[in-house]
């Protein structure tokens, strides 16, 4: 190779290599997709994204992250009980057996 790298010939190795490198990355950025998630707070964006992480194997989660989200997804579970035990009541169903009252209580504390 000369002094002057923007003179290189074509069969330079370095050159060579170089291209190569360039066509992965285009090829890479083809087989890229980009999402815009919109939605209100609470609608599942950042749950939406964990999953993602997980199936695809984009990254392994710390054990500090896994605590969190493991508090974080019994939280959301416990609100979504919390709601539908709401509604059961306004709609005026009944137990079956009267003995779950003290499990809904529980859970609505």
């Amino acid at each position: 190779m000369g002094l002057l790298p923007c003179c290189s010939t074509p069969d330079d190795p370095q050159t060579k290599t170089i291209e190569q490198e360039i066509k992965k990355e285009r090829k890479n950025l083809r087989r890229q997709v980009k999402i815009l998630l919109l939605g209100a707070g609470g609608s599942g964006k950042t749950t939406f994204l964990k999953q993602m992480v997980i199936i695809h194997g984009a990254g392994e989660f710390t054990a500090d992250e896994v605590r969190a989200y493991r508090a974080q997804i019994f939280q959301n579970i416990i609100s979504a009980m919390r709601i539908l035990l709401d509604a059961r009541q306004k709609l005026g169903f009944k137990w079956e057996n009267e003995k779950r009252q003290k499990n809904v209580d529980k859970v609505m504390r």
